[in-house]
């Protein structure tokens, strides 16, 4: 069925062979009961080819985050054949409410940063020092402040 799809999809169109996916499907439907031997409708294939999609799709998502080995299923090579034709399965632009951009053609690995353990020490000693940082700020805040009173108070009443 995937074999088929891929074949087919590029012949898609108006001044094609199928003028729609519907007119795929039934010759896909043709071309499985004459290799097979199975009879299926072209609904019950497209259904099938839906439910393969997703869960390529979920075991893609899945081999990406977590951190077992990653599985793969037997129509991995079919499927990257098909996602290079088709753009509708993996949108080279996603545009969202938040955010827009190229997505990645190439599936690389990420890159799996440590995390710099710190100790219960380290992590007091540097809220201690933020603190005192910010109480000398206050303090020097407050300072100028009286400066500034005192020198408006000489000045009003060295002028009496």
């Amino acid at each position: 069925m995937l074999y088929c799809f891929h074949k087919y999809f590029k012949q898609i169109g108006p001044k094609n062979k199928f003028p729609n996916k519907k007119t795929m499907w039934k010759k896909i439907q043709q071309d499985m009961i004459e290799e097979l031997g199975c009879s299926f409708t072209e609904t019950q294939i497209y259904n099938r080819y839906k439910t393969v999609l997703r869960r390529n799709k979920s075991l893609m998502k899945n081999n990406n985050t977590t951190g077992s080995s990653p599985k793969f299923n037997s129509g991995d090579e079919e499927f990257s054949k098909i996602t290079a034709l088709d753009n509708s399965i993996e949108p080279s632009v996603c545009v969202g409410t938040s955010s827009s951009g190229l997505k990645r053609i190439t599936k690389d690995i990420p890159q799996v940063t440590k995390k710099v353990k710190t100790s219960l020490n380290d992590l007091l000693i540097t809220l201690h020092k933020v603190k005192e940082e910010d109480r000398l700020k206050r303090k020097q805040k407050r300072q100028k402040c009286y400066e500034t009173k005192i020198n408006i108070l000489k000045k009003i009443f060295n002028n009496k």
